[in-house]
């Protein structure tokens, strides 16, 4: 299944970067370091499970190093899947975020995804 994954435009997001800008209960925003999406390589026996989990492991991460503890525990699942579009499907990455911690407890506002590109002079530095 790894080789259909990469198959057409899959590969269009792997290796590629985005980040995830969290928003505390206080209106303060933070911003992680950039996240890059794992890469499916079959001919170093990666499986699809094995990047999705290393995908999921960088976005935990990321929110756990965020300033002043704001995302204090939180676990990630993340899954590559073809999301259906008008008239095609498009390859996606989804990851779903389970605020865990004492001091994300309660209601939050949503994760945002930052993907445009980001280069040189620019923070967080992302790949297009």
């Amino acid at each position: 299944m790894g080789g259909a994954l990469l198959g057409g435009k899959f590969v269009d997001l792997v290796g590629k970067s985005f980040a995830l800008t969290f928003t505390s209960k206080l209106n303060q925003s933070y911003t992680t370091k950039p996240i890059i999406v794992s890469i499916v390589d079959d001919a170093n026996s990666g499986t699809v499970a094995a990047a999705e989990m290393a995908t999921a492991t960088a976005v935990q991460s990321a929110l756990h190093e965020l300033p002043n503890y704001v995302v204090d525990d939180c676990s990630v699942t993340c899954t590559y899947e073809w999301a259906a579009g008008v008239s095609t499907y498009y390859p996606s990455v989804k990851c779903e975020v389970e605020f865990t911690g004492s001091s994300v407890a309660g209601p939050q506002y949503l994760l945002e995804v930052e993907a445009d590109k980001c280069d040189s002079g620019c923070t967080p530095q992302l790949s297009n």
